[in-house]
């Protein structure tokens, strides 16, 4: 699960949303099929600014499909909260 959970959040990193004017903190409650695809994907907590926020969802939205997950992962460990911080520029 840990190392899977790394893959994730790798995966991510390489789709971080740019030209993000504005900065804060939003974190994305993240839910992943067996083939690595976004099942769901909200906001967990707010940035406080709208368009962060979206800035943050198209980000995991344009990063799937994620690896496929590992067999045996369950429901559960396919559910990750991910915290994107945005730095004003």
């Amino acid at each position: 699960m840990v190392d899977y959970g790394a893959q994730v959040w790798a995966w991510i990193g390489r789709h971080k949303p740019e030209k993000v004017v504005g900065g804060g903190q939003a974190t994305v409650k993240l839910t992943l099929g067996t083939a690595g695809e976004v099942l769901d994907a909200s906001i967990l907590t707010s940035s406080g600014d709208a368009a962060l926020d979206r800035a943050a969802l198209a980000a995991v939205r344009k990063a799937s499909p994620f690896p496929t997950p590992p067999p045996g992962l369950t429901a559960q460990d396919r559910v990750f909260s991910v915290p994107f911080l945005f730095r004003p520029r």
